[in-house]
């Protein structure tokens, strides 16, 4: 069975990963852990301020850089996001891509991490299966030694 590489070995930052969804943490928490963190702003974004994003949908599939109405950070709608718009008649975003799909996952009822507890020595597990779908859980260590 595989291992999991170190969080710090990660090629995202972590406030960009998933596991900023389920265990946020603050920048000062993640650069204590050794995480990496992402803070920049592009060099052109004093430009790109200056422009907006289209009202309409643009002539063009070219991509565009905007700027988020709630973070000031940039970012990109690609060309595939452009021809998918035009196709619903849906306007253009004025929200980053990681805002918009963590306010998808909450619509969607997101991961829901419960507490639980180990079967075999009762340790505090934090598992996204309820004791419907999985009464009986362990600890991954307990697991192999029984297991594997």
């Amino acid at each position: 069975m595989g291992r999991v590489f170190p969080m710090e070995l990660s090629p995202w930052p972590y406030n960009y990963s998933y596991s900023s969804r389920y265990f946020p943490l603050a920048e000062s928490e993640a650069r204590a852990q050794n995480l990496s963190w992402l803070t920049k702003e592009s060099a052109d974004a004093a430009s790109v301020k200056e422009q907006s994003i289209p009202d309409s949908l643009p002539e063009t599939d070219q991509p565009i850089v905007g700027v988020c109405e709630q973070t000031g950070r940039l970012f990109r709608i690609t060309t595939e996001e452009i021809k998918r718009l035009r196709k619903l008649n849906a306007p253009l975003p004025r929200i980053a891509d990681d805002l918009r799909m963590g306010e998808r996952s909450l619509r969607c009822g997101g991961l829901v991490l419960k507490l639980r507890k180990s079967q075999k020595t009762g340790a505090p597990l934090l598992t996204a299966y309820d004791e419907q779908v999985a009464p009986i859980i362990w600890e991954k260590d307990e697991f192999d030694r029984e297991f594997v």
